[in-house]
Parts: structure tokens; C-alpha cells; sequence
């Protein structure tokens, strides 16, 4: 997972050296796997939820009524 954070970051780092100061939305889809590589889709009997972290700011759509 560390590798995961260090690339997301990483790739965050790259765009603001270009210039951009702006993004308008970014997808992230994590597959947990066990340390054999194979998919899981619980922990013990307790199935994983899907996570979604709401977008920090209101678009510019949001902000005009669109």
C-alpha cells in the first residue's frame, strides 16, 4: 500500500511541475488482494465496502447550477 501512496503522489507532484494548478476529478480503483496476489472481497466473514470519498470542492458546473 505504501508503494500505492508514494505513486499516487508522485503522479500528483509530476502535474503541479508542468504548471497545472487545477483538476477537475481523478478515479482511483484499489483491487485488495492477499499476499499471494489473489482478490479478496472480505476480511474474516465481513465483507469489504465500496469506499467513495466525496469530492473535496464543488465543481464549477455545481457552482453555476449546471
Amino acid at each position: 500500500m505504501e508503494q500505492t501512496r508514494e505513486m499516487v503522489i508522485a503522479a500528483l507532484d509530476q502535474l503541479a511541475a508542468t504548471g497545472v494548478t487545477h483538476i477537475s476529478r481523478a478515479n482511483l480503483y484499489l483491487n485488495p488482494v492477499d499476499a499471494q496476489g489473489k482478490i479478496v472481497n472480505r476480511v474474516g466473514r465481513t465483507p469489504l465496502p465500496d469506499i467513495d470519498v466525496p469530492h473535496p470542492y464543488r465543481s464549477a458546473a455545481d457552482e453555476h447550477g449546471l
